[in-house]
């Protein structure tokens, strides 16, 4: 890729010095057949159309970009031979990996001092895996490391999508209030229906459950009418909401 951009740059340049050689001969052949006022024009003229078309070979040569990788191979080895090497897993073994990078397949040696992140165990790498691994290039073997840490990338995100999904797992049973129309008569245990948007609830009282007014004073749930607006605290399932404290803002002091 690199090549290709650097030859596109020298046609470019090549193009270019062919344009104004070409100027300089036009205009000179121009001023011996044209007064003064046709000359400018026709210089003008020229320029606008050299500038377009170097302007159109200079776009097209920029356009060509180096690809954009999500998961970049590095190989980099440092003084003392420290290394730093990403690629993708190729195969597992007990003891070792073999992580295909820049050059080919290298060997990542896992001792009792490596540290495996966000695991602590081999058994998390899976074939098809990106990972990152720190330490020093073996001077006893070629293409091997012998590795200080090894970090599973892939298996990071797969954990923060985990964590991600737990997270509104938990948002959703959380208590928060709720509001709606009682749809129906409250049962002798005080619970009752209640219609919020779309959806309808069963609400069932929380032991301890506190049942107020509009003013926080407290009413027996008998008090609770059909039709009135009520809010409710508590955790809600697809079809329930457990309240600890139901106020219906409908009755009046």
């Amino acid at each position: 890729m690199r090549d290709k951009v650097s030859s596109e740059s020298q046609a470019t340049r090549y193009i270019i010095y062919l344009s104004l050689i070409f100027e300089v001969n036009f205009l000179a052949s121009l001023s011996k057949f044209m007064d003064t006022k046709k000359y400018v024009i026709g210089v003008g003229l020229i320029a606008s159309m050299l500038i377009a078309g170097s302007s159109m070979v200079l776009a097209q040569s920029t356009a060509v970009a180096m690809p954009q990788i999500e998961h970049k191979m590095v190989v980099e080895i440092g003084p003392s031979g420290r290394t730093l090497l990403r690629g993708t897993v190729g195969a597992v073994a007990a003891n070792s990996l073999t992580v295909k990078s820049w050059g080919g397949d290298w060997v990542v040696n896992v001792g009792a001092g490596t540290k495996l992140t966000p695991g602590n165990d081999i058994a998390q790498f899976q074939v098809g895996d990106f990972v990152g691994v720190q330490g020093v290039t073996s001077q006893s073997a070629l293409w091997t490391i012998d590795a200080t840490l090894v970090r599973n990338w892939s298996i990071r995100q797969v954990w923060l999508d985990a964590k991600k999904e737990v997270k509104e797992l938990i948002r959703s049973v959380m208590p928060r209030n709720w509001q709606g129309v009682v749809v129906g008569d409250v049962n002798a245990d005080g619970s009752f229906k209640l219609k919020i948007g779309e959806k309808t609830y069963d609400i069932k009282l929380a032991a301890n459950a506190m049942v107020v007014n509009q003013k926080y004073m407290a009413i027996a749930s008998s008090q609770i009418k059909t039709g009135d607006t009520v809010r409710v605290y508590g955790p809600a399932t697809e079809t329930s909401i457990t309240a600890s404290v139901v106020r219906d803002v409908f009755i009046m002091p």
